[in-house]
């Protein structure tokens, strides 16, 4: 091998990793605006999507003015915190469907015409809470995110739930449920 070969092959093992290093440094802040934007991020078994979206719905929830649970709903809502060291997917649901329900029985108290349906949707129930008036649009919007969160509960086996944020599902879950069932007895 004489010298030209050798400085040519050193130079094709070296070009890559210097040009991405180079591109990295020309383009470093346009990197981190773009970061911001991603949805998912999976690092040892940690996940960042249901984290961030949990973030941005307690953060919203907060000027909802969503009432406390009663002590009897209570009960139930220590039976579903009780779920999370078993099973933090199974409480989400577990918490979904008491929103779930509350809504359901809210529409049937409303409007006797729901008697005659098997099923309603989550999304038909939150356009029917909406229009009887049961929701107003931040509500409907806490609603369709709690949805959004259990759908990423059912349909993402590999996620592993953060417990705090599990807990403040719960807890949004049922002051949500308790607020859509102190509208429907007013």
């Amino acid at each position: 091998m004489d010298v030209l070969t050798f400085i040519v092959e050193i130079i094709k093992a070296i070009i890559w990793p210097v040009t991405i290093v180079l591109l990295f440094f020309t383009f470093k802040e346009k990197i981190a605006n773009l970061l911001q934007y991603l949805q998912k991020l999976k690092y040892k078994d940690f996940e960042l999507e249901f984290q961030q979206s949990m973030k941005e719905l307690v953060n919203e929830t907060a000027n909802a003015k969503l009432p406390i649970p009663s002590q009897g709903e209570d009960e139930k809502k220590n039976q579903v915190l009780a779920l999370i060291d078993l099973s933090p997917r199974s409480a989400i649901l577990e918490a979904w469907l008491e929103v779930e329900s509350a809504a359901a029985e809210s529409l049937v108290g409303v409007n006797k015409v729901f008697y005659e349906h098997t099923y309603i949707s989550p999304l038909q129930l939150s356009g029917f809470l909406v229009r009887s008036e049961i929701l107003d649009d931040k509500k409907a919007a806490i609603f369709g995110k709690l949805r959004n969160l259990r759908n990423m509960a059912v349909h993402s086996p590999d996620i592993k739930f953060p417990i705090n944020e599990v807990r403040e599902y719960i807890d949004l879950a049922f002051s949500l449920s308790k607020y859509i069932r102190d509208k429907n007895y007013k």
